[in-house]
C-alpha cells in the first residue's frame, strides 16, 4: 500500500518535471518565433538570440538568480519528500526487525 509520504514524493517530483517538460516547450515556442523574426534591419533574429543565450547561460548572477527564484524551491521539496521517505523507510525496516525478533 503506498504511504502518503511516497504520493507527496511522487507529486513533487512530477510538478517539477512538468515545470522542466513546460520551459522546454516554451523554449521551443521562442526559437521558432525567433526562427522567422526580422529585427529593424531587416536581419534574422535568431544569430542575435542565440548570441544572447550565450551570454545569459554564461552570466553566473542571472544563473543564480534563475536557479534561487524558479527551481530552488522545487529542489527544495523534493529533498524534503525523499528524506521524508527515506525516514519512514528506516523506520519501516526497523519495526519489521523488530517484530520478526520477538
Amino acid at each position: 500500500m503506498e504511504k502518503p509520504e511516497q504520493r507527496e514524493s511522487q507529486r513533487i517530483i512530477a510538478e517539477f518535471l512538468a515545470t522542466v517538460e513546460r520551459l522546454y516547450f516554451e523554449n521551443h515556442s521562442l526559437r521558432q518565433i525567433l526562427r522567422h523574426a526580422k529585427l529593424e534591419d531587416g536581419s534574422l533574429a535568431i544569430p542575435d538570440w542565440e548570441e544572447r543565450l550565450e551570454e545569459h547561460l554564461s552570466n553566473k548572477l542571472l544563473a543564480d538568480t534563475i536557479h534561487q527564484k524558479k527551481f530552488e524551491p522545487l529542489f527544495a521539496q523534493i529533498r524534503q519528500a525523499t528524506q521524508a521517505e527515506a525516514i519512514a523507510e528506516v523506520l519501516r525496516s526497523i519495526e519489521r526487525a523488530s517484530s520478526e525478533g520477538e
